[in-house]
């Protein structure tokens, strides 16, 4: 065998090589893509649902939002009826006709009565002509009504419809409420 022959050989077992080792080296360079684009669409699917989750937290969150926005202008608008009703009720109350008027206020001296000996009475100037017998003084701080007070000046009972509005706005709030809303 001769040098030739030998060089013949080796590059002969030299090329069945490269191409045993080209044919390898493309075999897991497809294995590699193979790997790696079903990692791409691994990671692809967990994006998306990340982003789905991420949306439908942002819509619970809208939603949520907005659902308080509207239970906050549901309640100042049932709190502005509520000052409304009972600012009618309370005007309606002042506007009662004289003899309405001095019924109410007979019955309010009898019930005081019933609590203190009444030496001082007082009311606004339009009520002072429905009163009879008593000391009175005019305030111009009560609209209706009348606030009684014993010769000692230390017993005062506030029949006025302020005081009376209060009270049934402290009492009675939640059974207004259900009459006007439910």
């Amino acid at each position: 065998m001769g040098l030739h022959q030998i060089k013949e050989e080796l590059l002969k077992h030299a090329n069945e090589e490269a191409k045993k080792i080209t044919v390898e080296a493309q075999q897991k360079a497809a294995e590699i893509i193979a790997v790696e684009k079903e990692k791409l669409h691994d990671l692809e699917d967990a994006m998306q649902k990340q982003g789905e989750k991420e949306l439908d937290l942002l819509e619970k969150r809208e939603l949520a939002a907005n659902a308080l926005e509207m239970k906050k202008y549901l309640y100042e608008k049932k709190t502005e009826l509520m000052t409304e009703t009972f600012k009618a009720a309370k005007q309606e109350m002042q506007n009662l006709p004289k003899k309405e008027k001095t019924v109410m206020i007979n019955a309010l001296l009898k019930k005081a009565e019933k609590e203190l000996t009444i030496a001082t009475i007082y009311c606004n100037q339009n009520d002072k002509e429905l009163i009879k017998g008593y000391a009175i003084i005019t305030d111009t701080a009560i609209t209706a009504g009348i606030i009684v007070e014993n010769k000692e000046k230390t017993v005062r009972i506030d029949y006025t419809i302020d005081s009376f509005m209060k009270d049934v706005e402290d009492k009675k709030l939640q059974e207004v409420a259900a009459v006007l809303f439910d």
